[in-house]
């Protein structure tokens, strides 16, 4: 062999680890990806840069939950990738039980087939490309396909179970409104941003009347029913600028942004007017009941800090319900 025939099988296996290199780690970024729209880019990237072509699907399946959860593509228009997903889909159990890898497609004006990819006995997804693609893909390239569907089944679960810790973090299981803790870091925000460009800032303070009477009398499951149905009437009467959260019990805030004392009041009336004239059911009864609400506004004054802020509502709120009484 001649040194220059060295030299160029040299230079071939240097190609072969460097697109290696890459192709690992465009894989590696993938797994640190926490977001769909992430994950659908990377993986976008490997297929392109694995199977050279832009005419492509590769739905990802999850045998834990028994269903496609992923899917990207490229190349194709929008109602082609459309019955592609729906043929795929119906197809399933096809997929599921065949031992066979290819199967021809029957998608109109488009010669296509597709892939089972699988590793250990486990169905992974489904690639779907053009015929003649399909058909040679080697054994190799066959093992990367399956490795590439297995890293995007690894990013989306990473992702679902990222969000479902942020939401824990952020977010009040019983109503889906914001918790106190993320609604006093938000709180801290406004009232920086109240200064600092001096705009108004106003907060609404809610308390359910006898409701841990209700909680004692009808129980748990009912008390927690009406809640939610109270937060929801909650997150529908206010902008999306505002912040919205339940302290616990039945106490709620609600933050509002460039707004005044008399605005916040204008939305604390709406608020008991909706929530006064609806008829709540009872957890798996017909029968229904009446919720009487209270509230407190206050106005961010400088200087004030967000305690004083907020003890300014609640002194409001409970001025409100001793005049009730």
């Amino acid at each position: 062999m001649s040194r220059g025939e060295e030299n160029q099988n040299l230079l071939g296996l240097s190609d072969v680890f460097s697109a290696f290199d890459k192709f690992q780690q465009i894989l590696e970024s993938l797994y640190s990806s926490l977001n769909l729209e992430e994950i659908d880019k990377k993986a976008k990237n490997l297929l392109s840069y694995h199977l050279n072509t832009r005419d492509y699907i590769l739905l990802v399946f999850d045998p834990s939950s028994k269903n496609f959860v992923f899917a990207c593509h490229d190349g194709f228009s929008r109602e082609i990738a459309e019955d592609i997903v729906r043929e795929v889909i119906k197809s399933k159990n096809t997929f599921l039980s065949s031992t066979e890898r290819i199967f021809k497609l029957d998608i109109e004006d488009v010669d296509l087939s597709s892939l089972t990819l699988s590793t250990k006995g486990k169905f992974l997804g489904v690639l779907v490309s053009k015929t003649e693609l399909i058909e040679n893909i080697e054994n190799q390239d066959y093992e990367l396909l399956n490795l590439i569907a297995l890293s995007i089944l690894y990013a989306y679960n990473n992702s679902r179970l990222y969000e479902l810790t942020r939401r824990l973090a952020v977010w009040d299981n019983k109503t889906n409104l914001y918790n106190y803790r993320y609604f006093l870091s938000r709180l801290s925000n406004e009232i920086s941003r109240a200064k600092r460009y001096g705009r108004k800032l106003s907060l609404i303070a809610i308390d359910l009347d006898r409701f841990k009477l209700i909680n004692q009398q009808l129980g748990h499951l009912t008390a927690d029913k009406i809640l939610k149905d109270i937060a929801k009437i909650i997150k529908e009467s206010i902008r999306s600028v505002d912040i919205p959260s339940r302290f616990g019990g039945d106490e709620f805030f609600i933050l509002l942004p460039e707004t005044s004392l008399e605005g916040a009041r204008v939305v604390g009336e709406r608020l008991k007017s909706i929530v006064e004239s609806r008829l709540f059911p009872l957890n798996g009864k017909k029968d229904r009941i009446r919720i009487n609400l209270t509230f407190g506004v206050s106005e961010y004054e400088n200087g004030m800090s967000a305690k004083e802020f907020l003890e300014i509502a609640d002194k409001e709120l409970m001025k409100a319900k001793s005049e009730r009484r």
